[in-house]
């Protein structure tokens, strides 16, 4: 998805800078780094994940899950980047 803002003049902030949202998918692990993984998943909202962000049932099977932990690299494989998280028991 690209944001477009137009601008006056008829140029649009997204011509010259593209954004996409949700970019970067992620191998989720349970627990740990070394955890095991339970599925992919791509954040939907303009922020990437961060701890305490909550993953509902929907995004991965057997949630709602919380991220405790997570690795992020510029690039798009998920086997770069990692988000490690916690089941919700509350």
């Amino acid at each position: 998805m690209v944001l477009r803002f137009a601008q006056p003049g008829g140029v649009s902030w997204s011509s010259l800078y593209p954004q996409t949202v949700g970019r970067l998918t992620y191998t989720v692990r349970v627990g740990s780094l070394n955890g095991k993984v339970i599925g992919t998943y791509t954040h939907p909202g303009p922020d990437e994940p961060k701890r305490g962000t909550l993953l509902s049932a929907a995004a991965i099977s057997g949630g709602p899950w919380r991220v405790s932990d997570y690795v992020q690299t510029d690039a798009s494989a998920p086997g770069n980047n990692t988000l490690v998280v916690e089941p919700i028991t509350d």
